[in-house]
């Protein structure tokens, strides 16, 4: 039967399984590396050494940066309500994020610019200003209308790492969701252009059985 086991590190409740004592194993909050005390010896708080190659408690393993700082790990109140519901009780949030903002910015700069390829040759080929002026303001509220759209878009696209699965969810009137467990997933492929390497993002892409 599975052991509670408390961090020294950063506190999080681990599960150990059943005859894992006496042996070295990692947080996969925090990567911090401690023995597991067999069932046999006293409890007492394990030391915490850095770094290493050792067996894992649960979870999949740190990312080597560290983890992820602010609301993109923790409690699941941070997570948006597009995607509470859909996770288990068991289930621990090891990382949650949307697209890169590049995406979002790369997207109303093109409706900014098609909205000025359009405007300025209507002041030009309207007889009135006050044709020329509302027609501007239409275009405006349509491109308004079309950024709007875009960011709902981009704020419900939501990418979900978790102790058992990767779960993706996107979509406004339709929601499409994504789900598959760790185990499937066989290979990972990073693509970082010019501006995501100048920003510090990337495209990463998961391949699964």
């Amino acid at each position: 039967m599975p052991r509670e086991y408390r961090c020294e590190s950063c506190g999080r409740k681990l599960l150990i399984p059943e005859g894992f004592g006496s042996k070295r194993a990692r947080c996969p909050s925090c990567g911090a590396v401690f023995r597991v005390p067999s069932q046999a010896e006293p409890r007492q708080e394990a030391a915490v050494t850095p770094g290493g190659a050792e067996e894992e408690a649960g979870g999949p393993p740190p990312s080597p940066q560290g983890p992820v700082p602010g609301p993109r790990m923790g409690p699941r109140a941070y997570l948006p309500s597009v995607v509470t519901g859909l996770l288990r009780d068991d289930e621990e949030i090891i990382y949650w994020g949307r697209p890169s903002w590049l995406v979002l910015a790369a997207r109303l700069a093109v409706v900014l610019g098609i909205y000025l390829w359009l405007s300025v040759p209507l002041i030009r080929v309207l007889p009135t200003r006050l044709a020329s002026v509302l027609a501007c303001v239409l275009l405006l509220v349509l491109a308004a209308a079309v950024g709007a759209g875009l960011y709902l878009v981009w704020k419900n696209t939501v990418y979900v790492l978790t102790s058992h699965r990767v779960l993706s969810r996107a979509g406004v009137l339709t929601l499409r969701t994504v789900s598959f467990p760790l185990v499937k997933v066989e290979g990972l492929s990073l693509r970082r252009g010019l501006m995501q390497r100048l920003f510090g993002r990337g495209s990463l892409s998961i391949y699964v059985a």
